[in-house]
């Protein structure tokens, strides 16, 4: 067997771990997969994938990323993970938004990216207009795209007061994913404060805290 297939064994064997939520047995194959093919991007950016999301070890996968650029720098969807890595572990938000317009344009239908896009510009540089059309672009590119929707909702409430926008949005979310929690707390708030419709509000909050629940079971 020569090396590129015993890395690829390793790297089958990752997802399948993955698959079971085996995060040690996924992490040992994917480096088992570096070891005999260190020129495997998508290895370095699972394995990254694999320490931010269930190690913690933040700086590691910070040089996993790199290294699956390095290797690959045409794939939009790393640039869209090493840009989210940035922004929630490490502050860069400048950076993280060079990857993410590095991730659209790479790949202009990248709806993720859009939304990830649009987080940063809202939260970090208050640049609501530009975040609003870019939730809008994430839903046109997905138009199933719930989190888009509550996020763009979000954004038209709390910046534009356009409420009625924001409510149809909200509905949106839900009829695209029913379980999408903060959504029902959400649009609980603004019926109660915008519309007043104390009613419609409460069974919204009710909803919203019994998904709450589910989810910590689920936890």
């Amino acid at each position: 067997m020569t090396k590129k297939e015993k890395a690829d064994q390793y790297f089958y064997k990752a997802e399948k771990a993955y698959e079971i939520k085996d995060y040690n047995a996924a992490r040992n194959n994917l480096e088992k997969t570096i070891r005999y093919n260190p020129n495997d991007a998508n290895a370095y950016n699972n394995l990254a994938l694999v320490l931010t999301n269930h190690f913690k070890e933040y700086e590691k996968a910070r040089q996993y990323f790199e290294k699956a650029i390095d290797i690959n720098p045409d794939s939009s969807w790393f640039y869209n993970n090493f840009a989210l890595v940035l922004e929630t572990h490490f502050q860069e938000y400048e950076k993280a938004k060079q990857y993410y317009e590095k991730a659209i344009e790479i790949n202009p239908n990248y709806s993720g990216a859009y939304n990830n896009f649009a987080l940063v510009l809202e939260n970090h540089f208050q640049e609501y207009e530009k975040a609003k059309q870019y939730y809008e672009k994430a839903i046109e590119n997905n138009p199933n795209f719930a989190e888009a929707y509550n996020n763009l909702a979000l954004v038209l409430e709390n910046h534009f007061q356009e409420y009625e926008k924001a409510k149809q949005y909200y509905e949106k979310t839900i009829e695209n994913n029913p379980n999408f929690a903060a959504t029902y707390n959400n649009l609980a708030i603004l019926l109660s404060q915008q519309f007043k419709d104390y009613n419609k509000a409460k069974q919204y909050s009710e909803k919203y805290q019994e998904l709450s629940k589910i989810n910590e079971v689920d936890y």
